[in-house]
This record gives structure tokens, sequence and C-alpha cells, in this order.
């Protein structure tokens, strides 16, 4: 009997968190679009503007997505009946496939897996590929756990790379420094180029770290959010043009929106990133980005067991523990309830950037040897789709 093989892929997303439900059903996409390149990938999203934004023309580096992924508007007109299911159906999020779409696919068979969101947490270990029993048909069921272990679904890692670990200074660094130079900044040298990505706050101690550093540093905004907390931050600061914000040794650049591929060329090329959202933080850390991650705040404390997890991962990849314990001690003073780090707390992280960088760099290597999300999901969909099941 002939092996049979994933030969069309329908990803569905309903949006709840703006960016970061349709950041990774559109990275999700992508990638796979370049790994199966002559098959058909379809990405039907209720996000239907913000999606193709997010995909967008060009603004530092094209997109991996190919030729055979086409994005879809999600609405309540949508008409299923007329669409043929694909082999493996992909649920982000436990976004509710219509029941229009599922009977035909439980007929036709396939294998549907159900998307998580990322965690560190080591009880999806346990739940990875989990199967959820259907009622009838051939059509398949699984959970997928992305995660930061062999164990777990992994992470989306890009196809081509935008950084080498063994490259001081690659390519995206010169990227982001043309990037601003278009908005009218100055490249100077020594220099860092930091990258910011936040939700709402007043963390005074971050940008006095930054604005009296010995080193210049250029610090990349992105977002309403970000652009807002340097404006509370940097009411010192020489509004040098609409985009650029100068104070000492800081210059600021409130990035305009830019697509998917060029935000992630922004994360690579920086030496050190404050940023939110575990799609974003992902991104940093496969592209060896010293980074403290401005983890959601959630209800009894949740956001710290999530935390803990992710520095529990990242911990084994230091060689200096007691760089470990800094690191660590500045992430929890961070995501407290109130911010509680110092500016002597942020300017030890610019001073330790080069042991930081070197366990980033060893942590990456490991998750992009191991841990890759599409090659595994492309793997088990396929195993899946040859093993018969019977139904009672």
């Amino acid at each position: 009997m002939n092996q049979k093989t994933i030969s069309s892929i329908d990803i569905f997303s309903h949006v709840i968190d703006n960016f970061g439900d349709a950041g990774v059903a559109l990275r999700l996409a992508s990638e796979l679009s370049y790994r199966i390149a002559h098959h058909p990938i379809r990405l039907f999203t209720d996000a239907y503007e913000l999606t193709n934004r997010l995909l967008g023309e060009t603004c530092i580096c094209v997109n991996n997505a190919g030729a055979n992924l086409s994005i879809h508007p999600w609405t309540s007109t949508t008409c299923w009946n007329d669409l043929t299911p694909a082999d493996l159906i992909i649920e982000t999020f436990g976004c509710d496939i219509p029941t229009e779409y599922l009977k035909k696919a439980y007929v036709r068979g396939g294998v549907w897996f159900n998307l998580e969101y990322l965690s560190a947490e080591s009880w999806i270990e346990e739940c990875h590929l989990g199967e959820s029993l259907l009622d009838s048909g051939s059509l398949r069921k699984f959970f997928f756990m992305p995660g930061f272990t062999k164990a777990t679904g992994g992470l989306i890692t890009r196809a081509i790379k935008l950084t080498s670990p063994h490259t001081a200074v690659p390519n995206a660094a010169r990227a982001v420094r043309t990037f601003a130079q278009s908005y009218g900044y100055t490249p100077t040298e020594p220099e860092f180029i930091g990258f910011l990505f936040c939700y709402d706050f007043e963390h005074a101690s971050f940008f006095d770290a930054l604005v009296n550093y010995p080193t210049r540093i250029l610090l990349i905004a992105c977002g309403d959010q970000a652009h807002e907390a340097v404006k509370n931050n940097m009411k010192q600061g020489v509004r040098e043009t609409n985009f650029l914000i100068h104070e000492k040794n800081l210059t600021v650049l409130l990035a305009p929106f830019v697509n998917q591929a060029s935000f992630d060329t922004l994360i690579a090329g920086s030496d050190f990133a404050l940023i939110r959202g575990e799609d974003s933080l992902a991104q940093a850390v496969l592209a060896h980005v010293p980074c403290i991650w401005d983890i959601y705040k959630q209800e009894r404390s949740v956001h710290t067991k999530k935390l803990i997890a992710f520095l529990d991962r990242i911990k084994p990849f230091f060689a200096d523990q007691l760089i470990f314990t800094g690191y660590q001690e500045l992430m929890h003073q961070y995501n407290s309830d109130s911010d509680l780090t110092t500016t002597l707390q942020w300017i030890w992280f610019l001073n330790n950037l080069s042991p930081l960088k070197q366990s980033a760099v060893e942590f990456a290597s490991y998750l992009n040897k191991n841990c890759n999300l599409c090659d595994q999901m492309l793997f088990y969909a396929t195993q899946f789709l040859n093993q018969s099941r019977e139904h009672s």
C-alpha cells in the first residue's frame, strides 16, 4: 500500500488578541507553505484585513510565505459546503471549526490538530499529541502543544534563518540600521540596538539606565503601547523628527507598523529586547537575542508560574549560574505586580549582554535542532494519516 502524504492544509484562526493570534496563524501558514511548496494551504481567518497587513508588502525582508498560500475571510456568509476539506486541518486555539466544514471532513477523513498556546510548563508534555476521539467517520483529532522541549510540539522556526549564531553582527543588524536611517537616524559606533514591544508600563528605571548608559543605544519601539511608554518616560528628550526622540545616549525610533517578516528582522537584529507575547518571545529566543519577557498579568498570579517554567527551561544553558541568578531576579522584579526593578539592575543587564548572548545562542541552537514545530507537525500528520482506526 502506497504511503499517503499531506497534499493540502487548511488552517482556521479566530482572533481574540489582535496581533498575537493572527500572527501565529500567519506565521504557521507561511512556514508550512515554504515546506510543502507544491501543495495548497488555505488560511481562514475572521481578521482578514489584519492578516493581510501582517503579510504585507516587503518592508525589510520578504515573508517566507509561498505562492501556494491563500488567505480567506471567515465570515457568517462563508459557504463551507463548496469546499473540500484538506488532508491536514489545523484549529488554532480552540476556535471552533464551522460545523458544515467538519461534516464533510468526518466523511473524507484526514488529520485534525488542535493547536494550543505556547507554554514552557511541564504538564503540556503529557498532553502533546493526545487524541480526542470523535464519534464517527475516519477523521482523527489530536492536541498539539507548542513548547521548549523535545517532548512538546516545539516552536515555529523559520525555514530561512535571519541570523547566524556564529556571526557577531548578522545581516539583520545591518537591516535594522538601514531601516532606522530611512527615518533620519545617523548610526554611530559603538552602539547597542534594543527592541521594545511592551504592555502599558511606566518603568522609569529602564529608561534611566538606557539614557545614562556610556554606550550609545538605538531603541526600536514597536506598537502604540511602547510609543506611549517612551513618551511618558522621555519627557526631557528632544523630538528630532516625527519618528525619533533623543536624550543623552539614547535615541528611540517610534517605528511605524511593519509586516510580520520585518518585525521579526527588527527583533533578530537587536542586541537585547524587552518583549511581550509568547510568539514574539519565541522569535527573540530563536534569534538568540537576550530578552526580558513582559508577560501578560493574570489573576491568581498564573503568569508567575509561566515565567518560572520558562526560566527553568533556559537555566541549563547558562554557563555561569551567577549570571542566571541576576537574570532571573530581573525577570521576576520586572513582572511583579508593580515594577520593582532598579536602574542598577538594568545597567547590570546591559553590562552582561555578552554572557547573556552566549546562553541565548546555546538555547536557540537546541531549539532549532530539536524543537521544529512545522517539521514535527508534518511528520506526525503523515504518520496519523497512514494509520487506520476503528470507530465503535
